[in-house]
């Protein structure tokens, strides 16, 4: 069987909702039904995610990959090169 891919489903012409418009209409769907603990959980885990979705750096604001390079090769660099002394050495380990 063929895996169904998502963006595939979606009717051209419609307009893809975010997590924070379907979440009010599942909550009120579980609550009709009588599932108060999924609606529960579902508030509670759709609160951690806003609250970790406020402390994300908009994409403008985050440093740019050139610069993670940069720093990482740097780091490389000074650990390769100030933590050779505690590198046994093949002659020492004999």
């Amino acid at each position: 069987m063929a895996p169904v891919h998502c963006s595939s489903n979606i009717p051209k012409g419609s307009t893809w909702r975010s997590a924070a418009d379907v979440i009010p209409q599942v909550i009120d769907y579980l609550l009709k039904k009588g599932y108060t603990k999924t609606e529960e959980t579902l508030r509670e885990e759709s609160k951690t995610l806003e609250d970790i979705a406020k402390g994300l750096k908009p994409a403008s604001v985050r440093i740019p990959t050139e610069k993670y390079s940069l720093a990482y090769r740097l780091l490389k660099s000074w650990v390769e090169s100030n933590l050779d002394i505690y590198k046994v050495s093949q002659s020492a380990s004999s």
